[in-house]
């Protein structure tokens, strides 16, 4: 089962980061990751549901980005989600994390 992993773009600022720079498939702005768990159901637009599973651990491979950047991520590289009901997404649809 492939995952989805999202991320808010107001983490990646604070990092000075761009949307897609660590290999996230959703940007999200507006919604604080922090304060979500597994469980949480996303809802995305009109039809997309995915359960958030957990947080996704930071791997050697942000270091390529930046030297430092795994461990500066450690518990804020986003959340990994299974897709409960799938369909299309696009920029500006509303997003919002229901337990």
């Amino acid at each position: 089962m492939r995952q989805v992993l999202i991320m808010d773009n107001e983490t990646l600022g604070s990092f000075g980061l761009v949307p897609g720079q660590i290999k996230e498939n959703i940007t999200v702005t507006g919604l604080d990751l922090s304060q979500t768990v597994a469980g949480n159901v996303v809802f995305i637009g009109d039809e997309v549901t995915m359960e958030i599973v957990g947080e996704c651990e930071p791997c050697g491979k942000m270091d390529a980005i930046r030297q430092g950047l795994q461990s500066e991520l450690n518990h804020r590289r986003g959340m990994l989600c299974t897709v409960i009901n799938r369909g299309p997404i696009k920029v500006g649809d509303n997003i919002r994390v229901e337990p």
